[in-house]
């Protein structure tokens, strides 16, 4: 049937008999009547132009998909490993009552995304999206704002897979996309991925620029109310350096009539503000700690912090001033050990004798002290300074704009230098094994062949990871662990982004993404930052 010829009421209802009929062998799915749902069928005979056979096989690769990824129960487990990985989360509702999504590319902690996590995180948002829908609503809204978009987060293949789910299995869901701050960059991607993209949803995307219509526009879709809020966010996310309180949208504002990250007002009240009393309720009736499995559920970050389990947070601010710090510390370490061994490191000048005198401190050696008669006698001792403005002098604590003159001081300080002692030799036995109590880089292709060739029947863990990976800094600590642990194991890793090489070898789709590798050949693979699995794997083949 054409997609021009919509067919009679009569031709609808035989259609829906039909695909009803057809899927009625099929296992209901847990928890939820899906291909018994009439507005369901709908969707899919409505997506495929009303030809019953492409709507069937659409909605049985539909029934498939939910039946293995359980999207009712669907976690985004980097935003709750880490706060802040993905600022995509309803806001509101526009004048159709139908959710609001938005998200924007500065706001988001994540570096980069993969297909993974962000499907996770939008089936998580639309399916709980479904909860907040009045009868008669079946589409959502999502706001895109490109402010903050970089190249890493620019992947056409991240774009067109995505999409590809939500046209696949949630037909006829989508009423728009509506896109502000677009750049040349996000251009370029669009450009790259639309012609993959079902041209009904093409249609849906709108780009919008400038504020004055950006006002226009809002206001003839949201309303004053949500306009409002989104004009004001869109503003706030602009700011740069962003401030704390935008960065951490899962917090509420800390004054009255300050703009509120979390959503616009209506919202707040009838989302966020009960949902901590909605959980315990819940709780109170299963007699055990609920995750609001039957309830709406907020943004991961937001639910979190209304119910006291968020995990700790330094925001972006602070950890580039401690990276500043850090980087100033090894290259002051750098310094002191490139200095030559026969000179002492000082803060200060060493006091000349005048200076000494000016604060009335006479020059004392050591062998003159009983206390420390005896202690500098070694041959690698060297006498640095002494009395008390040696020692301020030495430390940089020396104020001479109000000098204390009098009578020399009784307490003298002499400040020595020691050979430091050497280091014992690592025993042979153990530098033999040590060699596979660390995790080692495999920087080019040929280190990764050269491993799996050598490893001699050892089992091979390969973590292949990235640095703007949030669960893979999460899991490297453990992993290095598990490979002091372990020495019968031999383990590595792999930066996707410098070993771009190994990392195609090896069909790398996502991070971190664990390999496990015998006789040259692969006998395993985990993705995702599950510990456990790894141990469970490591066990099973070592």
């Amino acid at each position: 049937m054409s997609a021009s010829s919509e067919p009679s009421q009569e031709q609808q209802v035989k259609l829906l008999a039909e695909l009803r009929q057809r899927v009625a062998g099929e296992e209901p799915l847990p928890g939820e009547d899906y291909f018994q749902d009439e507005v369901t069928l709908l969707r899919f005979l409505r997506a495929r132009e009303w030809n019953l056979d492409a709507a069937e096989k659409q909605l049985r690769g539909a029934i498939d998909w939910r039946r293995s990824y359980k999207p009712l129960t669907a976690e985004c487990r980097w935003c709750i490993e880490e706060p802040g990985y993905h600022s995509m989360r309803q806001v509101g509702f526009d004048l159709g009552g139908r959710p609001v999504i938005y998200s924007c590319f500065a706001q988001a902690d994540a570096k980069s995304n993969n297909t993974e996590d962000s499907i996770a995180h939008c089936t998580f948002l639309i399916e709980n999206a479904k909860r907040t829908m009045k009868p008669g609503v079946t589409t959502w809204v999502f706001v895109i704002d490109c402010t903050g978009i970089t190249l890493p987060l620019c992947n056409p293949s991240l774009g067109s897979g995505v999409i590809g789910v939500f046209s696949n299995f949630y037909p006829e869901h989508l009423e728009r996309i509506v896109c502000v701050n677009h750049s040349s960059l996000f251009h370029g991607v669009w450009s790259a991925i639309r012609v993959f993209i079902d041209p009904k949803t093409v249609k849906k995307m709108k780009f919008i620029k400038g504020k004055e219509k950006i006002q226009r526009k809002f206001g003839q879709m949201f309303g004053d109310e949500l306009t409002r809020w989104l004009v004001d966010e869109i503003r706030l996310n602009k700011q740069e350096p962003m401030s704390e309180a935008q960065e951490k949208f899962w917090e509420g504002p800390m004054r009255p009539n300050q703009h509120d990250p979390r959503g616009c007002p209506s919202y707040v009240e009838q989302f966020v503000d009960p949902y901590f009393l909605r959980v315990k309720q819940l709780e109170l009736q299963s007699g055990e700690e609920s995750t609001a499995g039957g309830l709406y559920r907020l943004h991961p970050n937001i639910a979190d912090q209304q119910l006291g389990r968020l995990v700790p947070y330094v925001p972006r601010c602070r950890r580039k001033e401690e990276k500043k710090k850090a980087a100033a510390a090894a290259a002051a370490a750098a310094t002191a050990a490139a200095a030559p061994a026969s000179k002492p490191v000082a803060t200060a000048a060493e006091p000349t004798k005048a200076e000494l005198a000016a604060y009335g401190v006479a020059p004392v050696a050591a062998s003159d002290i009983p206390e420390l008669a005896g202690e500098s006698s070694s041959s690698d001792d060297e006498q640095l300074a002494s009395g008390v403005g040696a020692a301020a002098a030495v430390a940089g604590d020396v104020d001479k704009s109000s000098p204390r003159r009098g009578k020399a001081s009784s307490l003298s300080f002499t400040l020595t230098r020691r050979a430091a002692p050497k280091a014992p030799d690592f025993p042979p036995d153990l530098q033999a094994c040590a060699k596979f109590n660390m995790v080692n880089f495999l920087k080019t292709k040929a280190d990764f062949d050269n491993l799996l060739t050598g490893s001699q029947g050892k089992l091979v863990v390969i973590d292949f990871t990235a640095s703007w990976c949030g669960p893979c800094r999460m899991i490297a600590p453990k992993f290095e662990q598990l490979a002091t642990d372990t020495p019968s194991v031999l383990f590595a890793k792999v930066d996707v982004d410098e070993n771009a090489d190994a990392a195609s070898a090896a069909g790398i789709e996502c991070m971190p993404t664990f390999k496990f590798y015998k006789d040259g050949k692969e006998v395993d693979e985990l993705k995702g930052a599950d510990y456990d699995g790894i141990v469970k794997r490591v066990k099973q083949h070592a």
